[in-house]
């Protein structure tokens, strides 16, 4: 008799549940593409960075490679604003994206600041406890 594990305990063969099949598609009819922009810009003394729409993990890379060709690769020491208000969705990816440019600029006595998150960055930087260790600002101090 075959064993499989179920929600941590094991089950015999006969105590299977049996899943139907759905012949249905489950793509709802107005499915649409995510949208995402991002801009990178040289404000003075500061790299300025600006996220729009779903920041999912698929756009962790380029995100992190724009960075990093930006403030990292350059010869001119400039710090880095993220603005983020208006983001509707930020993945933990692209928040250890951002962390990780943080790192690396503050081991170079530079600074990386979160600029008016959204409502649901703010959330997840919360959550995380990121907002008492991030340098986050309200729109007016940008």
């Amino acid at each position: 008799m075959a064993t499989t594990f179920k929600a941590g305990r094991v089950l015999q063969t006969s105590e299977r549940s049996h899943v139907s099949r759905c012949n249905q598609s489950t793509t709802p009819d107005d499915w649409a593409p995510v949208a995402f922009a991002m801009t990178l810009d040289v404000e003075g003394d500061r790299v300025v960075l600006r996220l729009s729409g779903d920041a999912d993990a698929s756009v962790a890379v380029a995100i992190e490679s724009a960075l990093r060709h930006a403030v990292l690769y350059k010869s001119e020491v400039r710090d880095v604003d993220v603005v983020l208000g208006d983001v509707t969705y930020l993945d933990a990816r692209v928040v250890g994206v951002l962390l990780g440019i943080g790192y690396e600029l503050r081991k170079q006595q530079r600074a990386l600041r979160m600029v008016s998150p959204s409502q649901s960055a703010a959330r997840l930087f919360g959550i995380l406890g990121l907002d008492r260790v991030l340098d986050i600002r309200d729109p007016d101090a940008a």
